[in-house]
């Protein structure tokens, strides 16, 4: 039983820890090797309690509310530079090689998400079509888990362009990986320009 120390009343109860106007207070957790395992401390001069676990800050409410993880998996890479060509009646992963920010660093080899632990994703993303004169083409969110595709005709805008996209809460076990592909239809080259965009989030 976890006894050693007990506070009990018939009514509320309570600890109080009172630190400086300016200081912190805190409650730590550690064993016999460490200094700062895991803690619960509020700021008085930005009115921000955070949360450690494994000597790292994972949360912190600020005095409005506001909730911020910055290790929570979430990232963004798009397709900024040269051009990439597309296989014709081929299959394509898309490159992604820009980070916008990846803040668990889970995104590598500018095609691929690793899922860190298991949970529901958010995963979006956009191919932006530089010339399109295909028949049709389908665009495909690949997970371990399963494939996501979605199929798209020969409507393209004022510039002969085209933009598949798709959407969607993917669940996924640790280590588990999530990439995206596109299959052009078509008798002609297709190149997918620096607005195609991969991104995702961590939802629960």
């Amino acid at each position: 039983a976890h006894d050693e120390l007990v506070i009990e009343g018939s009514g509320d109860s309570g600890i109080s820890i009172l630190s400086g106007a300016s200081n912190i207070g805190m409650v730590c957790f550690n064993d016999s090797g460490d200094t700062h395992e895991a803690s619960v401390s509020y700021n008085h001069s930005d009115t921000a309690m955070k949360f450690v676990t494994a000597g790292t800050n994972r949360m912190t409410i600020d005095g409005t509310g506001a909730v911020t993880k910055p290790t929570q998996p979430a990232f963004l890479a798009i397709g900024s530079g040269s051009n990439q060509s597309l296989s014709v009646h081929g299959t394509t992963t898309i490159d992604y090689n820009t980070e916008v920010y990846d803040q668990n660093a889970d995104f590598a080899s500018n095609t691929t998400f690793t899922a860190p632990v298991a949970g529901r994703y958010l995963l979006i993303f956009n191919v932006c079509l530089a010339t399109f004169a295909g028949d049709y083409c389908t665009i495909t969110l690949v997970t371990s888990n399963r494939s996501y595709n979605s199929q798209n005709g020969t409507d393209v805008d004022g510039n002969g362009q085209k933009s598949p996209k798709m959407s969607l809460i993917a669940d996924m076990d640790a280590g588990d990986t999530a990439s995206t592909t596109i299959y052009v239809g078509g008798t002609s080259t297709t190149a997918a320009s620096s607005f195609t965009n991969f991104s995702g989030s961590l939802l629960c």
